[in-house]
């Protein structure tokens, strides 16, 4: 950022940047003493209490504003404090005052590396430094954005320092104190908050996503002692300072879109093998306070990436909206998000191929895609930056379940979402969100009675309410098929009907909850054919886990309960021997019966007139 950039923002934004690094954002809590001099023998405190900071209008899923979330603790996250200078009250050159000295040469170091001049006071031929120099030199430094962000060589000068002292992780309150602190001026840094998990958005019955910090407070400044502003005897002293740097953090909701009524929003379903599965990423975009509130090229979103990775069960086919607007919480269905925006494609975001490169993803090139990313360009940033309030992208997307899918097992079948951004300010983060799962199962049929059990043949239909579809399938190997991969199998290797192996075993991949028809096409010759049809229904657990809680198998009115393992279930078909007539088929031996009793009373006519003609 230039110079002339920092000399415009700082003439409107002077009077509040002390406020700004010395408190991050929150207020300072001081406890009170009764002498106007600083106490040269005491130490200092300071307590930090860190919470969960969500600005701006949250709406809940119905679209009524909801409170923001603000006192809630934040657990796991790290602090290290770092002295960089003396406090001392000088006299000298007709002046006196509290000042600064002894300002530690990292500190300086790091203000020259990023080009940052210190102003210094010259008293009696030493130079010292007020806490308004020095919080404007952190916050020159901070807002450098070239080469590595300045807050983050900020925290890891921090970090690494040998003198630096790491305070306690955050507990459940968000607290952590350090006691016993010597007098001076303290930089305090976030140093890791990889240790903080919370649950955020509701996604379903005990499922909740998982919320992540965005970025670590900005560094600050606390002196020990600090001068007690808020009360009219400002110049006592405090020894205990309280703190509250506050974080913003984010959540990346996933949802299946519930094919029943499809809209509600639900974590689990079961799809047959080349079935559509209608998906949904809604990730939060958090506000990000604006140092530099006047300067029309800032962007608090430099980037911000969604990016979605899938197992070999699942595979893209289509995108088919991106929308932007103001956090919904917990959202029960695609309906939360009818007011959203529409953003539109090349213009505000586009869509490459795969987790790196630049390949833009397009209708020739998407076939059997296992990962995708949605990049909002600079008209996309600039909408996200300029929402009121917290803002949310989301993502709707078409996903199809593969010939490679696990089933019959109760495995889960998922895509891993993901949330990349850089703030303009920060490294560039990256967080997972939740993982919704897909299932499918698994039949088994055994083929009795025949010896010649390729001779065997079955047609299959998928009934539901609105309709009957005749099914194909794609042979694996002896016996074992799996149904139509849309994508990914050719329509040359397309069958209509399963044959057992040599065993007399059909195995079927890929089958959804509900009723299946099957008919035998053909037996072996001196067998009977099957003479209904029979169905099989598989019914899976609410809400699907993979597993069936039932199957069953009817024909004529009379059904029967299957074995059912896991997501998988089993049937066994029996073929008996014809002995008169068949029940269906060709009907040859009816013909050679009929032909026979022909043939017989056609000699019985011929002897009777052989017989007349002699008598």
């Amino acid at each position: 950022m230039s110079k002339r950039k920092l000399k415009r923002c700082r003439h409107d934004l002077i009077g509040v940047m002390i406020l700004f690094f010395l408190m991050c954002f929150s207020s300072i809590v001081c406890a009170d003493t009764n002498s106007p001099v600083i106490d040269s023998t005491k130490t200092g405190s300071l307590t930090l209490y860190k919470l969960k900071e969500n600005d701006g209008v949250v709406i809940d899923s119905k679209g009524n504003p909801v409170a923001s979330p603000h006192g809630t603790g934040m657990a796991g996250i790290q602090f290290k404090v770092l002295k960089i200078a003396e406090i001392q009250t000088v006299v000298g050159d007709n002046k006196i005052g509290t000042y600064l000295y002894n300002l530690d040469s990292g500190f300086e170091q790091l203000c020259v590396d990023n080009h940052v001049t210190i102003n210094q006071v010259t008293i009696g031929g030493n130079n010292y430094y007020t806490t308004e120099t020095l919080v404007e030199a952190l916050y020159d430094v901070c807002c450098r954005t070239t080469g590595t962000p300045g807050e983050v060589n900020v925290n890891t000068y921090v970090n690494d320092h040998q003198n630096s002292i790491e305070l306690d992780v955050t507990d459940s309150d968000g607290k952590t104190e350090i006691t016993e602190l010597p007098l001076g001026l303290y930089l305090v840094a976030e140093t890791d908050y990889s240790g903080y998990t919370a649950s955020a958005d509701k996604l379903s019955d005990g499922v909740y996503a998982s919320e992540f910090i965005t970025n670590p407070s900005s560094p600050f400044l606390v002196a020990l002692p600090m001068s007690n502003q808020n009360s009219s005897q400002s110049e006592y002293w405090q020894y205990d300072v309280t703190a509250y740097p506050k974080n913003q953090t984010a959540v990346i909701p996933k949802y299946l879109v519930d094919e029943s009524d499809g809209k509600s929003l639900v974590q689990t379903g079961d799809y047959e093998i080349g079935e559509i599965v209608h998906e949904v990423i809604a990730p939060s975009a958090p506000s990000v306070t604006r140092l530099i509130s006047d300067d029309a090229e800032n962007r608090d979103y430099e980037e911000y990436i969604i990016m979605d990775e899938m197992d070999d069960g699942l595979s893209f086919h289509q995108l088919t909206a991106v929308k932007l607007g103001s956090r919904v919480l917990s959202p029960e269905s695609t309906d939360a998000f009818s007011g959203f925006q529409t953003l539109q494609p090349n213009t505000d975001y586009r869509i490459l191929k795969g987790t790196e490169g630049n390949e833009l993803l397009t209708s020739t090139n998407m076939l059997g895609v296992k990962a995708f990313r949605i990049q909002l360009v600079t008209s996309g940033l600039r909408k996200l930056n300029n929402l009121n309030g917290n803002g949310q992208v989301v993502v709707f997307f078409d996903a199809v379940v593969t010939k490679d899918a696990k089933d019959g097992t109760a495995e889960k079948n998922q895509n891993k979402p993901s949330l990349i951004w850089k703030h303009w300010n920060t490294a560039e983060g990256k967080v997972s969100g939740n993982q919704p799962s897909v299932y499918t199962y698994h039949l088994d049929i055994t083929k009795e009675g025949v010896t010649n059990k390729s001779s065997v043949s079955f047609s299959v239909k998928r009934k539901t309410s609105e309709s009957t579809t005749a099914l194909r399938f794609v042979s694996e190997n002896n016996g074992k098929y799996h149904l139509f991969d849309n994508d990914l199998d050719e329509e040359a290797n397309a069958v209509a009907a399963l044959v057992p192996s040599s065993t007399g075993k059909i195995e079927i991949r890929g089958l959804d909850s509900g009723e299946y028809e099957f008919t035998e096409q053909s037996t072996q010759n001196g067998y009977e054919l099957l003479k209904s049809t029979f169905l099989v229904t598989l019914t899976g657990n609410n809400p699907v886990d993979g597993n069936l809680i039932s199957a069953t198998l009817s024909a004529d009115g009379k059904s029967t309960n299957l074995t059912v393992t896991k997501g998988s279930a089993a049937i066994t078909v029996q073929n008996y021997k014809s002995f008169v007539l068949r029940t269906g088929g060709s009907g040859n031996h009816l013909l050679i019966i009929s032909a026979a009793v022909l043939l017989l009373l056609a000699l019985w006519v011929m002897r009777r007139r052989r017989k007349n003609q002699m008598g």
